[in-house]
């Protein structure tokens, strides 16, 4: 037993400890009402589909290629295992499931570069490089988290506006109080935090996370071409021969770019298509309108609108006109 806790202690700091001990605590809690011990059997099916075991082995063996480069390479060593394991399940399967949500683009996935490559990485990892003690870690988690849960709920009725700025402004105080414990650690020792270990520990997250985005590009792609087969298959009044035209051409032509993918299952069902032709034609419609997307021609005011433009001056007027709103509602206490 002290073998086994002297490896927890060793290879997870207070705070992954503290949190997996408050979701077993609360598991065990609620699992001892039968409706609740029901439907948690019933998540555990639905996880144990054979299509998802497929999808988060293939995401293990991706991980584990990472590694074997990263310790080719002096990124990775043996002791980096847990702190690996650990972002598997708490940073990248997240992002994994969140590549199924990806709408037009490819700017989604650029996000998962930008947000680790960002500053609040550096203070992210800060914060957790140096904890609490466990008592005081184990009382401290419940508290923030649940007065963060009020500061979301509370986002969502105007009329708790003011509530929602007095939680935020203490989420901020805490959140300060907590940083400032780990800065003030690492000023009194800074030969304990500044070495190499601790610059592949705070490489690891930012590595795992930037060589993942091609996993999850491909997970996304693939996703969208299962849908399309079953889009164009699920059409009664084409041909056999013309639906298996089209996804062999909509699918080579489209197979990295799943949102072109979406326009041609769209144009195909609304022609509808006939021939072989159509087919092609719609094909080189959208390549055209995609490459005129990313060169604009200029249109003549007395003409009308360029619709490239417009859509983003739109968009942009939206988001301008919902910004008005927000701080209206908030100087007016929750009132609009």
């Amino acid at each position: 037993m002290n073998e086994s806790w002297l490896w927890v202690t060793q290879n997870f700091n207070n705070r992954e400890i503290v949190g997996a001990a408050w979701v077993v605590l609360i598991l065990g809690l609620v699992s001892i009402k039968k409706d609740v011990r029901k439907s948690l059997f019933g998540v555990v099916r639905a996880l144990a589909d054979r299509k998802l075991p497929v999808i988060f082995g293939s995401f293990v063996g991706w991980i584990g290629f990472l590694a074997w480069f990263g310790s080719r390479t002096g990124l990775w060593t043996s002791s980096q295992i847990a702190p690996t394991a650990v972002w598997y399940f708490v940073g990248g399967l997240p992002l994994l499931f969140r590549a199924f949500e990806a709408k037009e683009g490819t700017q989604h996935f650029r996000g998962y570069a930008t947000a680790v490559l960002s500053g609040a990485t550096l203070i992210e990892f800060i914060y957790v490089a140096k904890t609490f003690s466990l008592p005081t870690q184990f009382i401290l988690t419940p508290v923030v988290t649940f007065i963060a849960l009020l500061a979301v709920f509370s986002e969502r009725d105007p009329e708790h506006a003011a509530v929602k700025k007095l939680l935020t402004w203490v989420l901020v105080i805490a959140a300060l109080t907590v940083l400032w414990h780990p800065v003030s650690q690492i000023w009194a020792e800074p030969e304990t935090f500044f070495t190499i270990e601790t610059a592949r520990n705070f490489i690891l997250p930012i590595y795992l996370t930037v060589f993942s985005i091609p996993f999850f590009y491909a997970l996304h792609c693939y996703s969208h071409i299962k849908g399309a087969r079953i889009q164009i298959d699920q059409k009664t009044f084409h041909s056999d021969e013309l639906k298996a035209y089209a996804r062999k051409r909509f699918i080579l032509t489209f197979l990295a770019r799943p949102w072109l993918l979406r326009r041609a299952i769209r144009q195909f069902h609304i022609m509808p298509a006939r021939v072989a032709a159509d087919v092609d034609k719609i094909i080189l419609d959208i390549l055209h309108y995609e490459r005129q997307e990313e060169n604009p021609p200029e249109v003549d005011d007395l003409k009308g609108w360029s619709p490239f433009p417009r859509e983003n001056f739109l968009q942009m007027k939206v988001f301008e006109r919902t910004t008005i709103m927000q701080a209206a509602t908030e100087r007016n206490g929750g009132q609009v």
